[in-house]
């Protein structure tokens, strides 16, 4: 091929490629010079039409076309891309994609400080006209709004117009999927509100919300969330402390798995509270209904209320525990379950006096 035919040929498709850049949609174009560029065989005179391209039509483009595009913004000349951000904004401005672009962004690895400034400037300016309901579901993305702005608005919202499950499940949500570290601050706010959701409401119900807990961490996609978090401890024991009766006597009537397993885990929380005769009613109970000694976690909860005991008795074992250690003799299971039931009767063992080693033997 002569050198006339392949300059020949270079410039019919220079003009095809100028053709197909020019009638691309604005994000089309961002994402096939990105696409471009890392194929690693991209050419100056290519670029140069591309951004040529790109700067024209990013006077014309649509707000919410710009924002879907945030992922590729980095192919944009900052310049440009400030002035346009600069502009007014248009009377509509939808917080939830601008929230969203600000975090695709940033995950780009190439934002720039300026720009992600004016976006927490815009974001700003909208949020208080923004339904809460709307940002309960993004809670996952709330670590892009500024604390300044954030604070005042969940505090002025939160008591309101949430229930204890969307409490709960927001804050969850924020604080182990949060494109940033959650803040201190935010999470205080939550737990402010939470303590008095919990105190207002029937106790009854606060039970029944404990037991659902179990759901609301196998609903939210992040890492491992220990489950006492659901509720924190701290809010939550001075309200058990003043329901002791009412807990044991939910636990001793548990009717299925679920509540016996979670109920037993309330009575580790007010081991402190109780007293010889509760102690005595609790050990007998969980022989006496099948949904709780059956249940797997329940077993190793009374480990637990056994090594409460003796931290709370100076390594004592208190007499109650002797009938419920001859029980356990009697306790049958699949193999791992026998291992831990043998495992547990040793530890009592290692606890019991000589006398009451005889007095069990007789």
């Amino acid at each position: 091929m002569s050198n006339y035919d392949y300059e020949l040929w270079q410039d019919l498709i220079r003009d095809l490629l100028e053709e197909k850049i020019i009638n691309a949609d604005f994000d089309e174009l961002l994402s096939a010079k990105s696409k471009y560029k890392s194929s690693g065989k991209s050419k100056p005179e290519i670029i140069e039409l591309f951004d040529n391209c790109i700067n024209e039509k990013i006077l014309e483009v649509d707000f919410d076309v710009l924002l879907k595009s945030s992922t590729y913004w980095c192919e944009i000349e900052a310049e440009k891309l400030i002035l346009y951000l600069k502009n007014p904004l248009p009377e509509r401005v939808d917080f939830i994609e601008l929230l969203l672009a600000k975090s695709k962004y940033k995950l780009s690895g190439k934002s720039k400080p300026e720009i992600v400034e004016l976006l927490d400037s815009r974001m700003n300016e909208i949020l208080v006209e923004v339904p809460f309901n709307d940002l309960l579901e993004y809670s996952k993305y709330w670590g892009e709004i500024s604390k300044e702005i954030f604070i005042p608005y969940l505090k002025d919202n939160l008591p309101k117009r949430v229930d204890l499950d969307q409490l709960v499940r927001a804050k969850l949500k924020y604080q182990y999927n949060s494109s940033r570290n959650s803040a201190p601050e935010i999470i205080e706010v939550f737990d402010n509100c939470i303590a008095d959701k919990i105190e207002e409401m029937p106790f009854s119900n606060l039970l029944e919300f404990l037991v659902c807990g179990r759901e609301i961490i196998y609903e939210i996609d992040a890492p491992i969330i220990p489950e006492k978090l659901v509720i924190p401890e701290k809010l939550l024991i001075p309200i058990l402390k003043n329901n002791v009766s009412a807990i044991i006597t939910h636990f001793t009537e548990s009717s299925n798995f679920a509540d016996a397993n979670k109920r037993s885990e309330l009575l580790i929380m007010i081991a402190e509270e109780l007293k010889e005769h509760q102690w005595k009613f609790i050990l007998t109970a969980f022989f006496d209904n099948n949904q709780i000694y059956n249940a797997r976690g329940c077993l190793a909860d009374f480990r637990k209320l056994f090594e409460k005991s003796l931290e709370l008795n100076n390594n004592s074992v208190q007499p109650y525990w002797l009938p419920f250690r001859e029980k356990l003799n009697q306790l049958n299971g699949y193999q791992k379950e026998i291992i831990f039931i043998n495992n547990f009767k040793l530890l009592i063992d290692d606890y019991l006096t000589p006398e009451q080693k005889n007095q069990l033997n007789n």
